[in-house]
């Protein structure tokens, strides 16, 4: 890796934009994360990496990294007490 930052032309080739069905929506049904504190968010992401670094994650271990990024954002936001 040359430490260049990704060009939009690259981004755009790596992560193309999706046509019809959502990767998502196998998990429609998913339920939701409860309310986390930033450590607990903190202490799962750890969790998940730790999979990562032995073996690639499955969709679903995927999708609830997406899920604790978002709660996790969601327990920074409220730590500082700022209005989203």
């Amino acid at each position: 890796m040359s430490g260049e930052p990704w060009t939009h032309r690259e981004l755009e080739q790596l992560i193309p934009a999706m046509h019809g069905k959502s990767a998502g929506d196998e998990f429609a049904n998913a339920p939701p994360l409860p309310a986390l504190t930033v450590g607990e968010c903190q202490k799962y992401l750890h969790r998940l990496l730790d999979y990562a670094r032995v073996r690639p994650l499955t969709p679903h271990e995927i999708f609830l990294h997406a899920q604790l990024l978002g709660a996790f954002e969601m327990a920074l936001t409220a730590k500082a007490g700022v209005q989203p």
